[in-house]
């Protein structure tokens, strides 16, 4: 097992999360493992020792390698040239195995190696040709600030064969974006089956060459919830999160089939329509407890009128509350709302109060009385990380309330959905209790009761 490694006289000396890290890469003769891994992802806290660790390897690999192609990226060149490139000069020029190039008349930033191997260092904001050539490793900076479909873009990149394979290093901090569900969110088994090795670290693996005071100067500057994240490695209490009452211990119950529901009433569906973006139907119910407990979803894109009724139908026709505009009119003088209505669907316009609407929905995960099931996949996603939008650094305005724009296709059927189904004429208990014992069917999980309201 490599623990350290001798770089002429220099011992570098891996921590242990390092050291988890460069055996999954590297064999003891420094030439690349022998496995299938495609991505090794490195995230947690500052100062864990990512960003030392993936520069190291790929400076390695450049030397056992001649003629390997690397490119070396971050989100703006300002950030790539005061810490990629700053820091990969500072720890490795010294070696004298490369001239490091930078003529910015061609946004051209490359360390060119004795050998014929290649670090070309790229920046999202300037550089226009980063995903033109192959190359046989890419590395990404801070992946949490890139954008995703950027980042498919430069991992189709990797078709080199320099190396018994190409592959991707990237490293970062927690955030509840695309980078959360893509490593974050997998279970062993899903990351194994897409070919990635994830590690997350928090700052204290790496103390033994951080300053003796750097860690509790973290504790005094940061709040609570920020420490977790910045320092610890947290992924479950991110700033920002619109609905931070979800828990989904609690709020997440095993999927409950349609015949253990019944088809009464008290069915409604939420729905949201998209094009490129996906539409989204959810199905709820009330229960005799006035629990609401959103048992079904439709989650796709580029869905035609006609697969989006018969999937709105999958268990019988029930009032769907979608948002009014798509009454609006297209080029032909017909609405997708007329439309959708003709195909047979009853729909009802939904209420746009859109904070009130999500003061509600934390309040019912709050007070256990919102459900979602486990197959509910797609709005359990989007509930776990939609954010208000973030407030720039130093900024001394008021926390903004205004949710981001985007991942909220289940959630917007779920406003309307909750807001429709509470907004139904309510039940008296004498009506309950003779509702109750006509029920022929119950479903119970804890103190849920879900009982047939025909």
């Amino acid at each position: 097992m490599i623990t350290e490694i001798d770089l002429n006289g220099d011992i570098i000396k891996f921590n242990p999360a390092q050291v988890k890290m460069v055996n999954q890469i590297l064999n003891e003769d420094l030439t690349l493992k022998d496995n299938d891994i495609k991505q090794f992802v490195f995230m947690g806290g500052f100062r864990s020792g990512k960003s030392f660790l993936f520069q190291f390897i790929t400076f390695l690999l450049c030397l056992k390698y001649p003629g390997l192609r690397v490119v070396y990226v971050r989100k703006t060149y300002d950030q790539l040239k005061d810490s990629v490139i700053k820091q990969f000069r500072d720890d490795f020029e010294k070696y004298g195995r490369f001239n490091y190039v930078d003529t910015s008349k061609e946004a051209s930033r490359i360390a060119k190696f004795d050998n014929g191997s290649s670090i070309v260092f790229r920046a999202f904001d300037k550089d226009t040709n980063i995903l033109s050539a192959e190359y046989d490793l890419a590395c990404v900076c801070q992946i949490e600030d890139i954008n995703e479909e950027l980042y498919k873009q430069l991992f189709g990149r990797l078709s080199g064969k320099i190396m018994p394979k190409a592959f991707m290093m990237v490293e970062g901090n927690p955030k509840g974006n695309w980078v959360k569900r893509t490593f974050y969110d997998l279970k062993e088994e899903e990351r194994k089956e897409k070919k990635i090795f994830f590690l997350n670290s928090p700052t204290t693996a790496n103390l033994e060459n951080l300053p003796p005071d750097y860690l509790q100067t973290l504790k005094d500057q940061y709040s609570e919830r920020d420490f977790k994240r910045w320092a610890m490695g947290d992924w479950q209490n991110l700033y920002g999160l619109v609905f931070s009452e979800f828990d989904e211990n609690v709020n997440v119950i095993p999927p409950i089939s349609f015949s253990d529901i019944g088809s009464g009433e008290k069915i409604l569906i939420g729905g949201d329509y998209g094009w490129r973006n996906p539409s989204a139907f959810l199905w709820g119910v009330k229960t005799y407890d006035d629990d609401i407990i959103i048992f079904d979803e439709f989650y796709k894109s580029e869905c035609l009128p006609e697969e989006l009724a018969r999937e709105n139908k999958r268990h019988g026709t029930f009032t769907t509350v979608m948002d009014f505009a798509i009454k609006r009119p297209d080029r032909d003088g017909k609405s997708l709302w007329d439309t959708l209505v003709k195909l047979g669907l009853r729909l009802v316009e939904s209420n746009k109060d859109e904070m009130n609407n999500l003061v509600t929905v934390n309040s019912l995960f709050k007070q256990r009385r919102l459900f979602i099931c486990a197959n509910c996949v797609n709005l359990i996603w989007e509930i776990k990380n939609y954010k208000f939008k973030e407030q720039r650094i130093g900024s001394e305005s008021n926390l903004d309330e205004t949710p981001v724009d985007k991942d909220n296709h289940a959630i917007d059927a779920l406003l309307y959905l909750t807001q429709a189904i509470l907004n139904r004429r309510s039940v008296s208990e004498w009506e309950k209790k003779e509702r109750k014992s006509l029920a022929a069917k119950t479903v119970k999980r804890e103190n849920i009761g879900i009982l047939n309201y025909g």
